[in-house]
């Protein structure tokens, strides 16, 4: 699997045609990660109370109570 693959993913209903977009990334390095491969397994971080959706950036907070 590759990076390209997920582009059969997206989801594009909803989406104008002459909408403006702010790329995240430069076009060298969108051609960078296309060639980047995918391991068949990945690693998942289990968040409480937060969901992350592709192309999202966020901060998260690691801590844990005091025993």
């Amino acid at each position: 699997m590759t990076f390209g693959d997920l582009d059969d993913l997206s989801i594009k209903t909803g989406i104008e045609d002459d909408a403006d977009f702010i790329p995240l990334l430069s076009a060298e390095d969108e051609d960078n990660m296309q060639n980047e491969k995918i391991p068949d397994v990945l690693p998942i971080l289990p968040l409480r109370n937060t969901v992350l959706f592709p192309g999202v950036v966020i901060p998260i907070t690691v801590g844990r109570d005091r025993s």
